[in-house]
């Protein structure tokens, strides 16, 4: 992913904008602490260090931000803010609808406008 999606300007750029970005070396301690098996694996974690999300193996920088963006959403529905997390899986519907978090997405927007308004 570092020849192709990396130093894709439009994933520079959602990076920048939406997270906070760490790699690690497959062989570190860290790595073994969240069970990584192979690479590339990437996690979202929340602000306390759970992770919300993970994705297993190489994605196409279309696939690399709905990916993330799910992760997000799912960040915020782990959390209870219904209102972002929905924002978030509007998000990767709207504008990658394609994508294979698509489907995801559309199913937790669901769950998370229920649990939104009871």
């Amino acid at each position: 992913m570092g020849a192709v999606t990396y130093p894709d300007e439009k994933v520079i750029a959602f990076v920048k904008d939406n997270v906070v970005p760490l790699q690690v070396p497959a062989d570190s301690r860290l790595a073994a602490e969240f069970k990584v098996k192979w690479t590339p694996t990437l996690a979202t974690l929340d602000s306390e260090g759970k992770e919300c999300h993970r994705t297993l193996g190489f994605l196409a920088p279309d696939e690399l931000i709905p990916s993330v963006m799910l992760g997000i959403g799912k960040t915020f529905f782990e959390a209870g803010v219904f209102d972002k997390a929905i924002a978030a899986f509007d998000k990767v519907v709207d504008e990658y609808d394609g994508s294979s978090s698509a489907t995801e997405a559309i199913y937790l927007r669901g769950v998370s406008l229920y649990k939104n308004t009871g």
